[in-house]
This record gives C-alpha cells, structure tokens and sequence, in this order.
C-alpha cells in the first residue's frame, strides 16, 4: 500500500513538472537543454506557484512568475553597499527565491528574492554583451 501511495505521488510530481516545462516560452537554442535537465530531473524545481491571491498581486513575485521563460538580469544588493548581477532565463518564482538558468555556462542559479533591487528583462534574441555571472571586479559595485 505504501508503495503504491508512493509511486502515485511521485507520478503527480512528474506530470505536474512536465506541464510546469511545457508552460515556458523558451526563446533560445539552448532552452532545449533546460527543458531536457527537468523533464529528466537532473534539477528539480517545485511546482510554479501561481501568486493569485490577494496579498500576492502586485508584488515582485507575481511581476517575475508573469514572466518565466524571458532573459533577466537581476541586481542583488549584498549587505549595504555591494551590487552583484546575475543574469540568465528565469526559470522558477518561489515566495523567497527565484532559479535562473545561464545558458551560456549551462548552470541554474537559485537566488534569494529579498536581495533584488532591479530586475532588467531582454526583448526576445537579445543579449548583454557579457555574462555577470563571471566574476570580474567590474560587475561589482560599491555603492558611495
């Protein structure tokens, strides 16, 4: 019986996280490759809330969920005085994290919500002209 109850939730899991990979507008290449990494659960992301509630509408959470699948950067202030970016497709909107993935290096990065100050989203093909998730000096600002 247990085996059973098992294998039925792990199957609602599964067709809840293909529907969950089937939603995304995916306008890169390489998208095939994030669709590949979950339906094969090499990564695993819960399900999408949908933030329809009441005290949800409005807020950053609600906005980025809107927009799964488009190309972001996002800016995290980092204690006081330090903003870091990080760019990539969104993937994923959690109530206190978001997951993007770069398809540049091929990696998922999870990312705290109460850090973003401003989120840039790319019209479709469009690019920065280099990858913030490569640590340099200069993608690293102190703020005066």
């Amino acid at each position: 019986m247990a085996n059973t109850t098992n294998n039925q939730s792990s199957q609602v899991a599964g067709s809840s996280r293909q529907k969950q990979v089937e939603q995304y507008d995916w306008h890169q290449g390489s998208s095939e490759s994030v669709k590949e990494l979950l339906q094969n659960n090499r990564f695993y992301l819960p399900p999408q809330e949908k933030f329809d509630s009441e005290e949800m509408r409005g807020t950053v959470q609600k906005t980025l969920s809107e927009n799964i699948g488009e190309y972001i950067v996002a800016e995290f202030l980092i204690g006081t005085d330090l903003i870091m970016r990080k760019q990539g497709v969104l993937v994923h909107v959690g109530r206190t994290f978001i997951t993007i993935f770069d398809d540049q290096s091929d990696f998922f990065i999870t990312c705290d919500i109460f850090s973003i100050k401003f989120v840039y989203f790319y019209q479709p093909g469009k690019r920065p002209q280099h990858n913030f998730n490569h640590l340099r000096d200069n993608q690293q600002r102190r703020l005066i």
